[in-house]
């Protein structure tokens, strides 16, 4: 079977290709944007294909679709900043891009090619304190939820006309290799910096947003499995979310990562006014009810994330 993964470099798309490329039943092809280091490293250990593609290029996807081929495609690429971005840039690279892969997946590859697009609960919006299902209306409340939106909507008039599609929508994820711009790798880059930059007689500070916002957190290896779940069991035109069910507030990760994990006594917190303090709802949980149906579980903990964050 031709699998591609596209974002294959990405955060959660080196995660999804180890995943894969222990399947020997799998051919596995790995979109990316631009070739690096890793990306050779994949290709010459697991004999991943690795093909470089722009998603704001309407020509770069087809031609990524005529050489990959796919039985099934994982679509990961994308812009996954939810501030900073221009709505154009939005648009072009999450809305455009994804329609135009999936445009072409049906008409090089027709009924039989399936498409799992990685979407968000960002489609959700604004919702106030309450746990969010699949059948909840779409409302998204920032140009990243909008863009994702957009490319559910284009996704649906192509599996009007015969596009084999499955979506899923993530909350929160972190876990090794997870970059900065993110709550989980950022505060665990400023605590390090602290701690790298105070005197033994000092208390280390930490820089710090909403303490009482409470976020839905999985790890990213459950989070791929789960991806996989959902390719191979779900019919088409399902709609799944990838949570835990379960909220943590920022205040209850500061702890973990200040007493538990960087084993420290006490720290000073430090509110941080920028981008990343500006305000989402308080309590944004997921239902993963559909998903726990099909037997996932998860199976790290939110201190198993943080350590992977923490040790590398």
């Amino acid at each position: 079977m031709r699998v591609l993964v596209t974002g294959a470099n990405g955060f959660v798309g080196r995660h999804l290709v180890r995943l894969l490329s222990k399947q020997e039943e799998i051919e596995l092809f790995a979109g990316v944007h631009h070739r690096d280091v890793w990306a050779d490293e994949i290709e010459q250990k697991f004999g991943v294909n690795v093909i470089p593609f722009d998603l704001g290029n309407k020509d770069s996807i087809r031609e990524l679709v005529k050489s990959a081929q796919p039985d099934q495609t994982y679509h990961l690429a994308g812009i996954s900043k939810t501030f900073g971005v221009s709505t154009e840039d939005y648009f072009q690279i999450n809305s455009l891009g994804t329609y135009h892969l999936g445009e072409f997946l049906l008409k090089e590859l027709g009924v039989h090619s399936r498409l799992l697009f990685i979407s968000s609960a960002g489609v959700y919006g604004s919702k106030g304190q309450q746990i969010l299902t699949e059948t909840d209306p779409v409302k998204p409340s920032s140009e990243y939820g909008a863009s994702k939106a957009s490319a559910e909507a284009f996704l649906w008039s192509l599996h009007a006309k015969g596009l084999d599609v499955v979506i899923a929508r993530p909350f929160n994820h972190t876990g090794a290799g997870q970059a900065r711009g993110f709550v989980c790798s950022d505060l665990v880059y400023r605590l390090k910096a602290s701690i790298a930059n105070t005197r033994v007689d000092e208390i280390p500070h930490l820089e710090v947003g909403k303490l009482h916002s409470v976020r839905d957190f999985t790890d990213v290896r459950d989070v791929v499995t789960a991806y996989q779940m959902i390719m191979g069991n779900f019919e088409s035109g399902s709609i799944v979310n990838v949570s835990s069910g379960h909220g943590v507030s920022v205040k209850e990760i500061v702890d973990m990562l200040v007493h538990d994990i960087a084993c420290l006594s006490d720290v000073h917190l430090m509110t941080l006014q920028d981008q990343l303090s500006r305000v989402d709802d308080d309590i944004i949980i997921g239902n993963s009810s559909l998903l726990r149906q099909m037997g996932w579980e998860p199976k790290f903990s939110m201190m198993d994330s943080l350590r992977e964050l923490w040790e590398i």
